[in-house]
């Protein structure tokens, strides 16, 4: 089977392509018990020895790390809980690349599933991971923000999906930007950060990316480039000629 351009020129062959090797040996990653939906959520690092697996299906949701040690995947760190029951914490993931900061979803958190995010930080030190930060939250009912998430490759720009926003149209979705803010200090601030820094909105207007139509659920997807100035999200219910369609488009 040939792989093609657009153009139908083939640019390579499955025989000519390098050939897919199990990674880990013997180790399957599982969930718990029945109804976790273990991978659910899921994403690599960009060295490809860290993995971050999502199982939001049962309880608060949880999330782990494993990283590839002598060809097996084991768990670093504990394992992080979401924040309330039916949250969907860990239903979408995301891990910088060397593996030390990660950001997860919960799109059904808060009483009206207002929904959050939370950055983590890996301390080395205490082989544990930590709260990077005041949670990421929307406040909005029905937002479902964090349904997507993304982290730049060195952890200092955080992009969440929000697909049920309001802002300009029911249910056009909107993304939000954030950037890092870093703290020396030892104690909250007075701007509320915390020891391991702090998270801004990105206010700028250019940056404030929301759907076009009444149910275009922008954000339900989202992916941003390594350097965090590029980012590519979906819409999910609307095609190229602007009418309500189940291929939905980017």
């Amino acid at each position: 089977r040939s792989i093609q351009t657009q153009e139908q020129q083939p640019i390579a062959t499955t025989n000519e392509l390098e050939k897919w090797e199990r990674v880990g040996g013997s180790t399957i990653i599982v969930g718990d018990s029945e109804g976790d939906y273990a991978s659910f959520g899921m994403d690599l690092s960009l060295g490809g020895n860290c993995l971050a697996v999502g199982y939001p299906g049962n309880g608060n949701g949880f999330v782990r790390v494993f990283r590839l040690d002598d060809d097996e995947w084991k768990q670093q760190g504990q394992t992080l809980a979401g924040p309330s029951l039916m949250s969907q914490f860990g239903s979408t993931v995301s891990i910088a690349e060397n593996g030390t900061h990660l950001v997860v979803g919960a799109p059904m958190a808060g009483e009206q599933e207002e929904g959050m995010a939370q950055v983590y930080i890996w301390m080395e030190e205490s082989n544990m991971w930590m709260e990077g930060g005041e949670a990421l939250l929307n406040g909005s009912p029905g937002d479902r923000f964090g349904s997507s998430v993304q982290i730049s490759g060195d952890g200092s720009v955080v992009v969440v999906g929000a697909p049920g926003d309001d802002t300009k149209w029911e249910d056009g979705g909107r993304i939000y930007f954030f950037l890092r803010e870093s703290s020396s200090s030892s104690a909250r601030t007075s701007d509320g950060c915390m020891p391991n820094g702090c998270w801004k909105e990105v206010l700028n207007p250019s940056c404030k990316v929301s759907g076009d139509w009444n149910g275009d659920q922008l954000g339900q997807k989202l992916v941003l480039t390594s350097s965090g100035d590029t980012v590519i999200t979906s819409s999910i219910s609307r095609g190229t000629d602007f009418v309500e369609s189940p291929y939905g488009g980017a």
